[in-house]
């Protein structure tokens, strides 16, 4: 459930006017609210079952629901769905411009793998693998009205993003393999999107460096890194990356 909540120093408050108002009424989690640049907009990642789909297609292998990006006015009214995300989306963020939305989501799998699977589990074969099935993911971009274009694939690992604040580059974080013994040996890598060159902006002092982002100039990208990194309990630090070196 989301709730509004405007701010005290905002336009005059008539006095049995609330504060806070909820915005979503739905069984089923909102998370990840996210404002339109503009802030005519709401979007946030649900599950919501649509009219057209069959039980069975409102969810993944694994059994979790597939969860899309709704959007919300933000003065009111009902949800839209935008996203139709095969395996559902993980996290989203906006296009700068608010034209779009940025997702991650897990590749679908083929045909042969599916019916494998079903097979199986018609048959209760249940065995037991261990990071045996590692999902690939893909980053997408979905146009507020348009077919969805992909920007990434293949992925072991994708959990984090971000944009520049002209649209030109990506920027993101990745361990190359998903598996537990890599999970502290991420690199943060800068994609132009028109050409698809990347570079590494991972440092080499070791320990994991996320959470990369953009400054607000676009002149900086700035990820949290172990402040000493020999040890995973150690205080965070931040770290800026110039990109005009």
């Amino acid at each position: 459930t989301r709730w509004l909540v405007t701010s005290p120093s905002g336009r005059r408050r008539e006095p049995r006017e609330p504060r806070e108002r909820q915005l979503t009424f739905a069984l089923e989690d909102a998370e990840q609210p996210l404002f339109s640049p503009d802030g005519m907009q709401l979007g946030f990642i649900s599950f919501r079952p649509q009219p057209h789909e069959e039980e069975e297609d409102d969810r993944r292998e694994d059994g979790d629901n597939k969860r899309q990006v709704f959007l919300l006015p933000a003065a009111g009214g009902e949800a839209r769905r935008l996203t139709e995300a095969a395996e559902g989306v993980e996290v989203f963020k906006w296009w700068p411009d608010g034209s779009a939305v940025v997702f991650i989501g897990q590749s679908p799998l083929s045909m042969a793998e599916r019916a494998t699977r079903r097979r199986r589990k018609d048959d209760r074969e249940d065995p037991i693998g261990v990071y045996s099935e590692q999902p690939d993911y893909e980053l997408w971009l979905q146009p507020l009205d348009g077919p969805a274009k992909r920007l990434l694939g293949g992925m072991k690992s994708l959990e984090e993003f971000d944009l520049s604040p002209d649209g030109k580059w990506l920027v993101y974080n990745t361990n190359h393999t998903g598996l537990p013994q890599d999970r502290e040996k991420p690199e943060v890598i800068l994609r132009d999107l028109d050409s698809g060159a990347e570079r590494r902006l991972t440092v080499g002092r070791g320990g994991v460096e996320g959470h990369p982002c953009f400054t607000r100039d676009g002149r900086f990208v700035v990820m949290s890194v172990w402040a000493d990194p020999q040890f995973a309990y150690s205080r965070q630090d931040l770290l800026a990356v110039s990109l005009e070196d």
